[in-house]
């Protein structure tokens, strides 16, 4: 079978969790004999053009030049770039499935372009994005956003060039362009034969936020197969782990709190973000007790888990169900996550401990207990279990297309 990926980034040595889920799927596909070709963003000036790679093959878009500022927001969705450059190959690829991980930096209007064409069509939602163009589900000070009751709230997280005086005269046209969004992106998931929700908290959100008639099904994630690492005992101090971006609703200050209050707890920490971000991140950390370890690719994941004994996820906003999660269960390192949002249903998934969120003092003891009491470190890396495989996911998207 011919199935086309869509993803907003080129998935080959992304960080993020839904890059690395693409690609994890569309190679899968490729092994299990289906011809797979992957839609995304092209850097900037590097022209449109296809490359291949573990069987899979990729079309890079480049939609530039750069649009101005008031065109920027519609592209963010519904690009006539993007839409013309992936319809195009899609004519010539001539799918018979699409699955979408993402319409950010592309154009809505391909489900919908799918099903005048009859082509099944799936998707799988990682994050808010559907119904909150800021992603996190988070108002601009970072407090939990009510929802964006089709599009009419959302005009206060946009440019703040629109919420002060003279660009107020232009206000209605930006509570437009937000109501426009909402209703394209709901058309867009309704037309689809399902919406794959890894957690059950990001399939209700988007059941409550507009998207109660879309064919909402939760499936958690799976992985490609991997081994779990050998017996090793904990180090002194307890080697803390967190890995992912560096972004505020991340909840990293918490852990380099955490790790200034107890002298048995050293940090490690592995990603990149903003630079004025990451330089206030370094100024708040004892740094005889945090490691700045920047980025890595992620084929040297296996590596990466050697250098630590528990993996933090501290998250501060409603997070989904990360990926790096489950890559540690699988790999056999302890898990501790805040309880929030999906990452509140990890313990049944995957064996991880929760965590009260928010509070530093709160990871503070939950982390030094673990380095004081070694006894229930190992308690916890022998309850870890994670079983589900890429393989199946890709069954399921299938399955999914071929229901009427």
């Amino acid at each position: 079978m011919r199935i086309a990926y869509v993803v907003h980034q080129d998935p080959r040595g992304r960080f993020g969790g839904a890059e690395i889920y693409a690609r994890h799927l569309a190679v899968a596909a490729a092994r299990q004999g289906h011809e797979t070709l992957v839609l995304t963003s092209a850097a900037p000036g590097s022209g449109t053009r296809d490359e291949s790679s573990d069987g899979v093959g990729y079309h890079l878009m480049d939609t530039a030049p750069p649009r101005p500022r008031c065109f920027s927001f519609r592209a963010s969705f519904d690009d006539p770039r993007a839409f013309a450059l992936a319809t195009q190959r899609l004519q010539d690829f001539r799918p018979e499935h699409l699955h979408v991980h993402h319409f950010l930096l592309g154009s809505a209007r391909l489900a919908i372009w799918a099903a005048t064409r009859r082509i099944p069509a799936t998707a799988t939602v990682h994050d808010y994005w559907a119904f909150c163009h800021r992603i996190t589900w988070q108002l601009p000070g970072g407090a939990d956003c009510p929802g964006p009751l089709g599009g009419w709230r959302c005009r206060g997280c946009g440019h703040p060039a629109y919420n002060r005086w003279p660009g107020l005269l232009l206000q209605p046209a930006h509570i437009l362009g937000f109501l426009y969004r909402n209703s394209l992106l709901r058309q867009a998931y309704t037309a689809m034969s399902g919406v794959f929700c890894p957690s059950r908290a990001v399939l209700e959100a988007h059941r409550v936020n507009g998207f109660a008639h879309a064919k909402l099904i939760h499936r958690p994630y799976g992985l490609p197969a991997a081994e779990k690492l050998p017996p090793f005992k904990p180090g002194t101090p307890l080697r803390v782990g967190y890995l992912g971006r560096l972004a505020p609703e991340k909840g990293i200050e918490l852990l380099l709190d955490a790790a200034r209050q107890r002298a048995s707890i050293h940090l490690s920490i592995f990603g990149a973000g903003d630079p004025d971000y990451t330089a206030a991140l370094r100024d708040r950390a004892d740094l005889a007790r945090v490691d700045f370890a920047g980025s890595f690719a992620h084929e040297t994941l296996r590596d990466v888990w050697r250098r630590i004994d528990v993996l933090a996820v501290p998250s501060v906003w409603r997070e989904n169900q990360p990926l790096v999660a489950l890559e540690a269960a699988q790999a056999g390192i302890p898990v501790l996550a805040a309880d929030r949002g999906g990452l509140a249903e990890l313990p049944e998934l995957c064996g991880a401990v929760l965590v009260r969120p928010n509070s530093a003092a709160a990871w503070a003891e939950a982390l030094a207990g673990l380095a004081e009491r070694p006894a229930e470190w190992h308690r916890l890396r022998d309850g870890l279990r994670f079983e589900r495989r890429i393989e199946d996911d890709v069954t399921a998207h299938l399955n999914a297309g071929a229901t009427p």
